[in-house]
Formats: C-alpha cells, sequence, structure tokens
C-alpha cells in the first residue's frame, strides 16, 4: 500500500501547537492545487 500522502508534491507536513492545557499536538497537513482554502477540523470544543 501507498503512502497517499505522496499526493501532496511536498507530501506530508506538520504543525505542533499547544492546546488549552499546554499539552503539545501535532496537526498533519497537505498542500496541494490552486483556489480557495479548505480546512477539514475535527474534535474542536470536545
Amino acid at each position: 500500500m501507498t503512502d497517499w500522502w505522496q499526493i501532496f508534491p511536498q507530501g506530508r507536513q506538520t504543525l505542533t501547537l499547544e492546546d488549552a492545557e499546554g499539552e503539545q499536538v501535532a496537526i498533519a497537513y497537505g498542500e496541494a492545487g490552486t483556489g480557495q482554502p479548505l480546512f477539514l477540523l475535527h474534535g474542536i470544543g470536545s
């Protein structure tokens, strides 16, 4: 099985943030194409 992150020109990229409790949270994202950005968020407010 191939890594589907290879669809994106720069592959999988990660951004590390701190949550409300100061814990480190890593967010994975990929960039491709042009036009309006699409944001998919999961678990916001839980």
